[in-house]
């Protein structure tokens, strides 16, 4: 048993001596929405795709474990993302949503000879820090402030948990992948009201090897 323990240590110390940190800058953009159901009357609000983006510094810790022709790294960062959604009921109106999220991705690379292909899944944390809603009114744009909290009166919960998965490519230190994200939070205040969001975004990013 001991040596089994041993060889175990030996084969992890071996793993992540090979780990590799980078740091990087990441952007996109893509495309946002909100799922908002009725619990009471089992329908849910019509709403549109709005487009968004994000931007923010990325950290990847590479080679955690290596594979034949492939390895797994984990990836996190600090980014600001747009979310929201259109809705054209009872007037065109547009919510604009801003949140700090921090993703926790497994990255799992195919090695070929001049690229990696790129599959990743993982968890996410975000805080909405900003939200405005915008719509027309006799001829003039209409600004409001969305509130944020836990009470009857604020809009929605300002804290989410998510959850995402995508793919792409790897040349080098430049990555371009594509991803899909979910709430996995109910975000309404409202007991019998449904608020989550979701969207798909095209990010590329570059990391610097430390």
């Amino acid at each position: 048993m001991k040596k089994v323990l041993f060889l175990l240590v030996v084969v992890l110390t071996a793993s992540y001596a090979k780990a590799q940190l980078k740091v990087g800058i990441q952007a996109g953009a893509g495309m946002t929405n909100m799922f908002i159901g009725n619990k009471e009357a089992s329908i849910g609000d019509a709403t549109d795709f709005k487009p968004g983006f994000r931007i923010g510094a990325i950290a990847e810790i590479d080679n955690i474990q290596e594979f034949t022709r492939g390895s797994m790294a984990f990836q996190t960062g600090l980014l600001v993302a747009m979310q929201g959604y259109k809705k054209s009921f009872p007037v065109d109106q547009t919510f604009n949503l801003t949140y700090l999220q921090i993703p926790a991705n497994f990255v799992f690379k195919r090695h070929f000879s001049s690229m990696k292909l790129l599959g990743q899944v993982g968890p996410y944390l975000g805080y909405a820090i900003d939200g405005k809603r915008k719509w027309e009114y006799r001829g003039e744009e209409v600004e409001e402030k969305i509130k944020f909290g836990n009470g009857k009166d604020d809009f929605m919960k300002a804290f989410d948990i998510g959850f995402g998965a995508g793919g792409g490519l790897q040349f080098g230190n430049f990555q371009a992948k594509i991803e899909l994200s979910a709430s996995m939070l109910n975000l309404s205040n409202i007991t019998y009201i449904e608020r989550q969001n979701f969207g798909l975004s095209f990010t590329a990013a570059y990391l610097f090897g430390l």
